[in-house]
């Protein structure tokens, strides 16, 4: 078979496992039940993203309806570009991760007479359509609205059509490029999961300052050249080239669409990098792919000295502190689950990076930022620092998907000699350590920028995990009661797990009640003691509440799945 047909096939069936098709199939025959849920699930999805699309159709048609109207509707269609090719680097990265390296049918695939490059392409090709549908979710409402409102033609549309299933292949064979050769030096390492995933996490937060910066950069370069600013409304060209120069291939497409000058040529390299791109990562892949994923999927031996392993087996004498450090450790060597748990350092180390993007301009607003601290009651300080640590770690979908993420090994954990009140705790004490980590982070990077904030967010910092806990807690309940076990891979089960939108709005009342109280305390001018001690107290009886709830509903769960064993 060549190698042609075997991508062709490979992407086909990897296809019809993902989306689920050959399920529904068999759903559909043997069991009405869940055909019907997952129908219901589908009609949810749809009504969701129509909801969505239309409230994205009515803020962008202002926007687009003005920017005509000022002869600036090429910028908009050139930032809508660029946000496209972002998001799907940025999204794309991590979904290259769990899918193409970190898959576990990736060893049932090399015995077999396959080439490494229809395996590698069938993988990325599942994570290109799923880019694909974000960036046609992105730019198709833009086209429409633009051709409308700027009266474009045939010859819009044509290269509009062309050029839109190529979006996300550069910057998803970006991510491969790097990503390939990594896997392979990653296999020299003990640690070889983490490696990849400190990468991703590093590409992503890499790709994000230097676009800040850049971005930054490149807006005050237009605010000195007063006579391109004064050209502007003739010719937006300049402005155009210099806010997509970021990522030369938006700059490529933009120019392209608008019909700017030497539009021609722009698409052709356009479309030339893209396949290039794409061409030279299956090739590398062909290189480095089955070493690199085979040897991350190996568990290496690993010499203990008798003093550590004595150490452990203390620890180990806790059964939720066993169960929670394997949870925990699950969570750091999987990259899909890696970020959604640890999403909120990312947002503390944006905050960190934006006064660099700002430069002199910094000084002048933190100024006003002191002034403000100066004449601000405590308690409000307290409460704010508070809720800022606790917004690291309030909408984790990995907290909510907890036992969805033990999937077929699950009967293990139904077998093994520990209460579901321990297992539940297990996971909510993972929970609670993640919520420490990204509080602890967001917070130093806060009181880095803002020193004399430094008591207020080491006092915040217990309520605010303890907060986080209770929320945790609430979000479980719906993983308790019907976990998602069937998954070939774990972006399905954090990504693909409804579960995950449920736990949202089952931790709902322990968030209001915990912003109810915040907004008591900084309100009232109590004082910052008392008002600590407020807090220490109901948010300790909000994470209590919460582990009691979610352990009641545990028990006649794990009940009943036990007898099906």
């Amino acid at each position: 078979m060549t190698l042609v047909k075997q991508c062709l096939l490979l992407f086909w069936l990897q296809v019809k496992m993902r989306l689920g098709l050959s399920a529904m199939r068999y759903y559909r025959k043997h069991d009405k039940k869940k055909f019907n849920m997952t129908i219901f699930i589908i009609i949810a999805a749809v009504y969701g993203v129509c909801a969505t699309l239309f409230m994205y159709g009515l803020v962008y048609r202002a926007i687009i309806t003005s920017a005509v109207d000022l002869g600036l509707g090429s910028l908009v269609i050139a930032a809508t570009v660029l946000l496209a090719m972002i998001m799907s680097l940025f999204f794309g990265t991590f979904q290259l991760n769990a899918a193409v390296f970190n898959a576990k049918d990736v060893e049932w695939y090399a015995p077999m007479p396959l080439k490494p490059e229809a395996v590698f392409f069938s993988k990325f090709g599942v994570v290109y359509l799923v880019e694909l549908a974000i960036s046609a979710f992105i730019m198709l409402p833009a086209y429409v609205l633009y051709s409308v409102e700027a009266g474009a033609g045939v010859g819009f549309w044509a290269v509009a059509v062309l050029t839109l299933p190529f979006v996300p292949v550069i910057p998803l064979a970006l991510s491969a490029l790097l990503a390939l050769p990594l896997s392979k030096l990653a296999s020299r390492f003990r640690n070889r999961e983490l490696i990849m995933t400190v990468f991703t996490v590093a590409l992503v937060l890499a790709a994000t300052a230097g676009g800040m910066i850049f971005s930054t950069a490149a807006g005050r370069a237009a605010e000195g050249d007063t006579a391109m600013l004064a050209n502007m409304f003739n010719d937006a060209e300049p402005i155009l080239r210099m806010m997509t120069s970021v990522f030369p291939p938006a700059m490529w497409l933009s120019l392209g669409l608008t019909f700017a000058d030497n539009a021609a040529v722009s698409l052709l390299l356009f479309f030339a990098v893209s396949l290039a791109s794409l061409a030279l990562a299956v090739y590398l892949a062909g290189k480095f792919y089955y070493a690199g994923v085979l040897a991350i999927l190996e568990t290496p031996p690993k010499k203990r000295k008798a003093g550590r392993a004595r150490r452990n087996d203390i620890r180990a004498a806790s059964p939720v502190f066993a169960l929670a450090r394997a949870d925990f450790m699950q969570i750091l060597r999987t990259p899909i689950y890696a970020l959604n748990s640890f999403s909120g350092i990312f947002f503390g180390l944006i905050v960190f990076i934006m006064p660099i993007t700002l430069g002199a301009e910094w000084v002048l607003f933190k100024a006003q930022i002191n002034s403000a601290i100066a004449e601000a009651n405590p308690s409000f300080l307290l409460a704010l620092m508070t809720l800022v640590g606790a917004a690291s770690g309030l909408i984790n979908p990995a907290a909510s998907t907890a036992f969805s993420r033990d999937g077929r090994s699950m009967w293990l954990f139904q077998s093994m000699p520990a209460a579901p009140k321990v297992q539940v705790t297990a996971k909510v004490v993972s929970a609670a350590v993640i919520a420490s980590v990204g509080a602890a982070v967001i917070l130093a990077c806060v009181c880095v920028m803002l020193p004399q904030l430094i008591p207020y967010a080491v006092m915040g910092f217990v309520p605010a995990v303890l907060t986080v806990a209770s929320a945790a807690s609430m979000s479980m309940i719906p993983d308790i009661i019907s976990p998602k076990l069937k998954w070939d891979n774990e972006a399905e089960a954090i990504k693909q797990n409804m579960n995950a939108m449920w736990g949202m709005f089952t931790s709902l009342p322990s968030v209001l009640v915990m912003l109810g109280v915040l907004g008591v305390i900084a309100f009232t001018g109590a004082n910052v003691i008392a008002a600590l001690i407020l807090l220490l107290a109901i948010s300790a009886g909000a994470a209590y509440g919460g582990l009691y709830i979610a352990n009641r509903v545990a028990e006649p769960r794990f009940r009943a799945r036990g007898e099906k064993l």
